[in-house]
Order: structure tokens, then C-alpha cells, then sequence
């Protein structure tokens, strides 16, 4: 989560016009992010590289600290460009959270999955239906 929002922190994003909506999906929990973004604020949210610190990162809630590996890869067939991330946090199957961020013309979005459901294909399906939804309803 943490490198997804820091994709979206840029100076290009700060008075985009935007929307978040969360909902369940059986077990898991889903939220997805739609932000209007040129090609610019686009490549800013949609960068080759994992920001720094994001590959590898520990947190400590109430004293217990968790290690998480992020992993990302670019997907294709969706939207005008994606890429997919995932977070696992190490010794504990139940953390798994799965997101995918994609372009269209003229907006950027997200979608993201946690619970103990989430996968890959899932969210991926997710994204897709999203995706094709905002570009029906933005048409330039």
C-alpha cells in the first residue's frame, strides 16, 4: 500500500480531481483509486522502478514488527499500460495484498485486493472491469 500511495504523493497529483471507493468482495477487502493525471502525472504513477525503501520494508504495530517483500512486474492487455504489485509479509500467509495500477487517456487508476481470497487473476480482473468502465464513462 505504502508504494502505491507514494506513486500517487507527486506534486502533479495535489489538485487532481479524483475518487475512492472501497468495498468487500466475499472475504476481502477492494479499493479502488481513479485520478485525472496527463501523460506526465501518468508516468509519475506508472514508473519502471519500485521507489526506494519499497522492495523490502519492516513496521512494528504494538511492538511485533513485520517484514514485507514487494514485488512488481509490468502487465499487458490492460488499459494503456499497467503494472501489478504485489506485498507479502514474511511468515504470515494471511498478508497478501495484490494491486494493480493502470493509464487510460487522461486519468490514472488502481485497484487494490487484501484478504485471505486475493490473487493475481483477481485483481487483475478487477482492474480490468474498472479500467473499462472509466474509460466509457471519460471519454474525451
Amino acid at each position: 500500500q505504502m508504494c502505491i500511495r507514494d506513486r500517487f504523493n507527486s506534486a502533479a497529483f495535489t489538485h487532481a480531481p479524483a475518487s475512492v471507493v472501497t468495498f468487500r468482495l466475499g472475504q476481502d477487502g477492494v479499493s479502488e483509486v481513479l485520478v485525472s493525471a496527463g501523460p506526465d502525472a501518468a508516468a509519475t504513477a506508472l514508473g519502471d522502478t519500485l521507489p526506494a525503501g519499497c522492495a523490502h520494508y519492516s513496521a512494528t504495530v504494538d511492538g511485533k514488527t513485520f517484514r514485507y517483500t514487494v514485488k512488481e512486474s509490468p502487465l499487458s492487455g490492460l488499459a494503456q499500460k499497467a503494472r501489478a504489485l504485489n506485498v507479502k509479509a514474511a511468515g504470515y500467509a494471511s498478508v497478501d495484498v495484490w494491486s494493480v495500477v493502470y493509464q487510460g487517456t487522461g486519468f490514472v487508476g488502481a485497484v487494490t485486493m487484501v484478504g485471505p481470497d486475493s490473487s493475481e487473476a483477481g485483481v487483475k480482473t478487477l482492474a480490468q472491469e474498472a479500467y473499462t468502465h472509466a474509460a466509457a464513462a471519460l471519454q474525451p
